[in-house]
């Protein structure tokens, strides 16, 4: 029987809230073997959490690795996604790539079936969510992934490499394989300092680069839609003047929206971030 290949599973956060221990736990209840799961966790305010430290120095020998991080600096004022998942992709060794949001949990299959999906030869997943809270009176999300009912029902067939999976990595958690992130150099911190759209330009690259996708609906994660679930950057921007903004389509815009109709749908546009070579460990700050 062949052996099992190591994952590594990235969380990061800014939150004061993250529900880190919460995500922890669900980890180290995954029906995949422990000593193959490698947990990266890259937190912008590490050093007032010395609790998440120790839980994973303690758990550290039931698995492959484990790393709590402090989020590099950089020149934003804003969240800086990009940055924070590059550092982690270059501090980590599995093959397969899980990346997670703060204020979600895994259930017990979610690595595993993973896995099975990378044994199978797909590059990229884009998988699904369902809201899970404590505070179920005071859930401010839809209950399920909005994606389910997209096409009625009817999700793609396991061969799909389309526009709509490139722009749909989402979902709370995505995979991919070790090679494909590194041959698109990672996240591009050019969307760095602004709430979103990162994803759906790593997705489109992925496409531009020739990657296999599939959308697995039946891959899940749990997702605290509470009222910790307030969007990052309306406490990182203490003042709007600081938000970057751009003339868009007629109208003013995050500078984001302009750089993802620029940007990645140029076909032959594939590796971000000139500079660094993920490959070799390096990554920008911002």
């Amino acid at each position: 029987m062949e052996e099992a290949k190591v994952c590594t599973i990235i969380s990061i956060t800014a939150r004061k809230e993250a529900g880190l221990e919460e995500f922890i736990g669900s980890v180290l209840e995954q029906d995949y073997p422990l000593d193959k799961i490698e947990l990266i966790i890259v937190d912008k305010i590490k050093k007032s959490r010395p609790e998440i430290t120790a839980i994973l120095e303690g758990v550290g020998a039931k698995l492959h690795a484990s790393h709590h991080l402090q989020d590099p600096p950089t020149k934003h004022k804003g969240p800086c996604p990009a940055t924070a998942r590059n550092y982690a992709i270059s501090k980590s060794t599995g093959e397969w790539i899980i990346t997670v949001d703060d204020l979600t949990t895994l259930m017990p299959d979610t690595v595993s079936k993973h896995m099975k999906e990378f044994e199978k030869g797909f590059d990229v997943l884009a998988c699904s969510y369902v809201v899970t809270s404590k505070a179920e009176n005071k859930i401010v999300d839809d209950r399920d992934d909005p994606r389910l009912q997209t096409f009625n029902g009817f999700y793609y067939s396991p061969q799909v490499r389309d526009n709509w999976v490139a722009v749909n990595l989402y979902g709370m958690h995505v995979g991919y394989s070790r090679e494909a992130i590194l041959r698109i150099n990672g996240y591009d911190s050019l969307f760095d300092g602004v709430y979103g759209q990162e994803d759906m330009d790593v997705g489109l690259r992925f496409q531009n680069a020739g990657c296999v996708f599939k959308w697995c609906p039946d891959i899940l994660v749990g997702c605290a839609r509470d009222e910790r679930h307030v969007p990052t950057h309306a406490t990182m921007f203490k003042d709007k003047k600081d938000v970057p903004i751009a003339y868009w389509r007629g109208t003013y815009r995050w500078r984001n929206d302009l750089l993802l109709d620029m940007l990645p749908r140029v076909s032959t546009r594939i590796r971000a971030n000139p500079g660094f070579d993920l490959s070799k460990g390096e990554y920008k700050n911002g």
